[in-house]
């Protein structure tokens, strides 16, 4: 398992975490939720205390990774 913090403006917004079985959640921090000041990562990913569930990388997530030869750095 993998854990990353996810930010915002410099201000974490919660947790990503690669399971165990290839899948992804992704939990907002409850100081970045009870923050009216702060949005929503991503228009896919709205505030909410519940935690967001996938089989695959989110897409939001999967668009910030490297491509190509500089994947491999």
């Amino acid at each position: 398992m993998r854990t990353a913090k996810v930010y915002m403006n410099k201000i974490i917004a919660g947790m990503l975490t690669e399971n165990n079985d290839g899948s992804f959640t992704f939990r907002y921090d409850e100081d970045y939720l009870s923050n009216p000041a702060c949005s929503s990562i991503s228009l896919t990913l709205p505030k909410t205390q519940q935690e967001y569930r996938s089989k695959t990388l989110f897409p939001f997530f999967s668009n910030m990774l490297s491509e190509g030869v500089n994947r491999q750095v």
